[in-house]
């Protein structure tokens, strides 16, 4: 979405100690908010301006102000064990480190075209995608950065999830093919949505996953066997939803 566009949609995983996943829908006013969203404990939205520059915080009843800038290119989200969001700077090639009051740090650079990024099922190891090396990558709460995941048919990978069985999904922004990785490390196959899109971030929730189809302006659901169909949406929309 565009820095004109209306926030729809809102599946992301609500981070909690049980690693419980919600997925709110929402209508609301115009949004700067053009790419990864995520939502904290309190119920507050933060979401990447990828044709800017900052990161854009959206209240619980709707107030959005800038909640960092001074990135190039902001790109996937998560939050930290220690509550710290971390924000992926793609074309910026790195990591920072955004503390509770909006300052900054660079907590990983330089690596190479990063984008989607969330916490390991069962650890406080972060998974980063690299979009331009086609790499999966851990970075470990010491900043020390393994590579993780390799495959053939890796083609920009953006988005990221996890089922309830700890398995890891991986999702190509350039052909759509979504990949699925058990906890022992197989990598297959999992799902390869139509033609003339482009699949951004995806999130897992009650048996499904959902993924996003950018410039389709769909959103698929896909059940755990693979079979997917448009969940929502058909064109681009506007403050109705119409």
């Amino acid at each position: 979405m565009k820095s004109s566009a209306i926030v729809l949609f809102l599946g992301t995983l609500f981070l909690t100690g049980a690693r419980a996943q919600t997925v709110v829908t929402l209508t609301t006013s115009a949004s700067s908010i053009d790419d990864d969203i995520i939502l904290d404990a309190e119920g507050n939205l933060y979401g990447s301006n990828y044709n800017g520059s900052a990161i854009f915080k959206r209240s619980p009843t709707g107030e959005e102000s800038t909640f960092t800038g001074g990135l190039n290119t902001p790109n996937g989200l998560a939050f930290a064990a220690d509550g710290n969001l971390i924000a992926v700077d793609n074309q910026g090639n790195r990591i920072y480190r955004v503390f509770p009051d909006g300052t900054k740090e660079i907590f990983i650079a330089p690596i190479q075209g990063p984008s989607g990024i969330l916490r390991e099922y069962d650890s406080d190891t972060l998974i980063v995608t690299s979009y331009t090396t086609h790499k999966i990558w851990k970075i470990a709460p010491d900043s020390s950065v393994t590579e993780y995941l390799t495959h053939p048919e890796f083609n920009g990978p953006v988005g990221l999830c996890y089922d309830d069985e700890k398995n890891l999904y991986v999702a190509n922004f350039n052909d759509r093919k979504i990949f699925k990785v058990t906890p022992d490390g197989e990598i297959s196959l999992f799902a390869h949505p139509p033609l003339g899109q482009y699949i951004g971030f995806i999130a897992y929730a009650n048996g499904y996953l959902y993924a996003t189809a950018m410039n389709a302006h769909k959103i698929y659901r896909i059940d755990l066997d693979g079979n997917y169909s448009v969940w929502l949406g058909s064109t681009a929309g506007t403050a109705d939803g119409d």
